[in-house]
């Protein structure tokens, strides 16, 4: 299982955009150098012009809105409909431990949109429960990601006694395994990444757990002027197209995996 864990998180990432266009541009470039003969220097454009053509239109505004916004909205925005929630669930993303960084500023932007949320939602349920999820450090001297994101939720002021640090999940399927006895029959609010929840809820529902999903760090925002910027490849759009790709790769994993085990 460990091993299938690491050939999924690297075909994660290998195949996105920016991977694919760099090994199409370098196969071409190395046939480029090596090959005389001129029938194969069909092959030399097909990689290059491949590499360039998948890079421009992976980089393109455009191209990452269609792709990421039907996933984004997949799920409504929450707006405090529940009159009573037991638990706030914060699924896990990432944080770095550079000590010479003050603590706010080590926590990456999915994270920090997540515990933002959490802080908001538990004052609007002071009773409920807070239960953070993510991975445990192989350094001992180093923090887990749920116990950082208490530290973080500590330091604006939740108390302690409502928070549980749940350790050691490396992917969202492994967070709901163990959330489950805790969240079953219970009011449970799950608060993860927007483009997240069209995966994860899939697992939710798999394993027989009932949550709401509270969707937050929106990457796609609509009802901006149209503009020529629309049309010139974008780092930031490059990296909304390999998230839209990440998300539906993990989609098309959940549902391998459900053709070939029983639900609970």
């Amino acid at each position: 299982m460990e091993f299938l864990f690491s050939v999924k998180k690297i075909l994660g990432v290998l195949i996105s955009p920016l991977p694919v266009s760099v090994l199409l541009l370098i196969a071409g470039s190395v046939l480029l150098l090596k090959t005389a003969q001129f029938q194969y220097r069909k092959y030399v454009k097909i990689f290059i012009f491949s590499g360039v053509g998948l890079l421009i239109l992976a980089s393109s505004p455009i191209t990452a809105f269609y792709l990421l916004r039907p996933i984004e909205t997949a799920y409504p925005k929450y707006q405090d409909e529940l009159k009573k929630v037991d638990n706030i669930v914060v699924l896990g993303c990432y944080h770095s431990s550079d000590k010479q960084l003050p603590d706010i500023a080590n926590v990456h932007p999915c994270s920090l949109y997540r515990l933002i949320e959490a802080l908001r939602l538990s004052r609007v349920y002071p009773s409920a429960q807070l239960y953070l999820t993510g991975w445990q450090s192989d350094d001992e001297h180093k923090m887990s990601h749920p116990e950082y994101s208490a530290k973080i939720l500590m330091s604006l002021g939740v108390d302690r006694h409502r928070i549980t640090a749940i350790e050691g999940s490396k992917d969202t399927e492994e967070e709901v395994l163990v959330l489950k006895p805790v969240l079953r029959h219970k009011q449970t609010l799950v608060v993860s990444s927007a483009s997240h929840f069209y995966r994860a809820m899939k697992l939710f529902d798999a394993h027989n757990v009932k949550v709401t999903p509270v969707p937050i760090e929106y990457l796609t925002h609509k009802g901006g002027p149209w503009s020529w910027r629309l049309l010139i490849p974008d780092p930031d759009a490059l990296q909304m197209t390999q998230r839209a790709i990440y998300e539906y790769l993990g989609n098309i994993w959940v549902n391998v995996k459900s053709e070939f085990e029983p639900n609970d």
